[in-house]
């Protein structure tokens, strides 16, 4: 392998050096310097752990903005008045479509369906472009 080998004086000299006693650090000096690093250490884990939480908590936050917005800016039909139908016509759908139901219970769905119609309220009308700009707007302050 590797037969190179110091010179007689360089290898007396490292010998020699070999030989000194090797310099130590007091136990007390090593003891706080494992706690400092301990400590720095659980600091650094306690920073990155709230950095992730405050990242989690801001997309919440950003996720609910947004699913508001469009929420609010959503038009779900309901400015007209719903197709009124008679009680006799209904009472005669429900039981085309559910034939195993009794009379009664088509009596009382239907009435249940008639009264659920008129739940929504009037909205006063269609959201404007201009509105429906505004209420998608992301809040500058988030």
């Amino acid at each position: 392998m590797n037969d190179w080998k110091l010179p007689e004086d360089l290898q007396r000299l490292e010998d020699e050096l070999k030989a000194l006693p090797r310099p130590t650090l007091p136990t007390s000096l090593l003891t706080g310097v494992d706690q400092d690093t301990c400590i720095r250490l659980r600091g650094d884990r306690r920073r990155r752990w709230y950095a992730f939480a405050v990242g989690v908590a801001a997309s919440a936050l950003l996720w609910a903005n947004v699913s508001f917005r469009a929420a609010i800016a959503t038009d779900f039909h309901l400015t007209g008045q719903p197709q009124q139908s008679s009680v006799p016509q209904l009472e005669e759908q429900l039981h085309d479509l559910l034939p195993d139901l009794d009379a009664r219970e088509v009596r009382r769905q239907t009435v249940m369906i008639r009264a659920s119609s008129r739940i929504a309220p009037r909205l006063a009308g269609p959201v404007s472009a201009t509105r429906s700009r505004q209420l998608t707007d992301i809040d500058p302050f988030l």
